[in-house]
């Protein structure tokens, strides 16, 4: 082979590797660990998603159909590629308002966390909890333990003494 010919062929492979390197897609079809992430014309190549944390803390958040995604294909061989997600779209928002904030969002559910405040929502109920103590909106329902008030147990054996028909006060709780 011309050597000209040797070193133009082996620059246009290399060019396709690196064209395929790293390119942004959207997921078409989730399977399990894997997924099939279409980026432009041809079929979706398929490929695994890359782990957030696998070490002490673990974090696994689950890819869904038209998320949009970077795909990683090393070498530029996609039997090897994996993807991490994209960035945010006109259709999925980054849910926070602000750099110090941790939010996590799936539907009509929200965990909030930072500096002093950890906020858990669900369809408009709440739970709070910061420094200052706990705060809900909505109903609390106890089915195991108790609740101390003033080193007071409040529980099914929660008794008051002296109880009288009418305005009378009762003795204190035990």
């Amino acid at each position: 082979m011309d050597p000209f010919q040797e070193i133009l062929s082996r620059l246009t492979v290399a060019e396709k590797r690196i064209e395929r390197l790293i390119r942004p897609g959207r997921i078409t079809k989730v399977d399990g660990d894997l997924s099939e992430v279409s980026v432009g014309p041809g079929d979706p190549i398929r490929a695994r998603k890359k782990s957030f944390a696998a070490g002490a803390v673990k974090l696994n958040i689950t890819a869904s159909e038209s998320e949009p995604v970077t795909l990683f294909c090393p070498n530029g061989d996609a039997r090897q590629a994996f993807y991490l997600p994209g960035d945010w779209t006109g259709e999925n928002e980054n849910p926070s308002e602000g750099p110090d904030e941790l939010r996590l969002t799936v539907g009509k559910t929200s965990l909030l966390i930072k500096d002093g405040q950890i906020l858990a929502e669900v369809d408009g109920k709440r739970f709070e909890l910061t420094g200052s103590g706990i705060r809900t909106v909505g109903n609390v329902d106890l089915d195991e333990g108790y609740v101390k008030n003033n080193g007071v147990t409040i529980d099914e054996t929660h008794t008051h003494g002296g109880i009288a028909e009418g305005p009378a006060r009762t003795l204190t709780p035990k």
